[in-house]
């Protein structure tokens, strides 16, 4: 998991913003940041972890929503949103955050589904110059040259080696 950001009147970031933790640095167990809770008084819940509750009063959270930003069948990430006073949640925020949650899992969706395509492209554009620099390469140490040196550039190696058997080369 990445986390993203913390937004608050006078909050700071809990984790660090943009670096990949593992999913156990999360304050809540993963199976319960897959699905929509609320949380009223974090002190008089019994539902949530020891740990988990621990975690999040120690940030000073007391009441908690977790809206999870799900696109495609897939839970892509999740809305935690803690406020210092305990007290139930308005049904008109409960509604915003589900929007607010919909809004961000699409953007997160077309981001990545851009991210794939342009990985794709990169993928061809590198498969159609190795072929290229293949096909116009004379004899078998052309060919085998050319193959290696694109190997290399696709896996940014510092060398590639190609070993043929006895007879193997064409007399090249």
């Amino acid at each position: 998991m990445t986390f993203l950001g913390s937004w608050g009147r006078e909050r700071v970031p809990s984790f660090p913003v943009g670096r990949p933790l593992p999913v156990e640095a999360s304050m809540v167990p993963l199976p319960m940041l897959q699905r929509f809770w609320v949380v009223e008084d974090l002190l008089q819940e019994t539902r949530i972890p020891e740990e988990s509750r621990r975690r999040m009063l120690r940030v000073g959270a007391r009441a908690v929503v977790n809206v999870p930003l799900q696109a495609g069948g897939q839970t892509l990430g999740v809305l935690l949103i803690e406020r210092m006073t305990p007290g139930p949640f308005s049904p008109v925020d409960i509604r915003l955050y589900e929007t607010l949650a919909d809004q961000a899992a699409v953007a997160l969706e077309r981001t990545r589904l851009l991210e794939d395509s342009r990985r794709r492209a990169e993928q061809e554009a590198t498969l159609r110059t190795f072929g290229d620099q293949i096909a116009r390469a004379l004899g078998m140490a052309g060919v085998l040259h050319n193959a290696a040196e694109g190997v290399r550039q696709a896996i940014r190696a510092s060398s590639v080696y190609i070993e043929l058997g006895p007879h193997q080369t064409g007399g090249d």
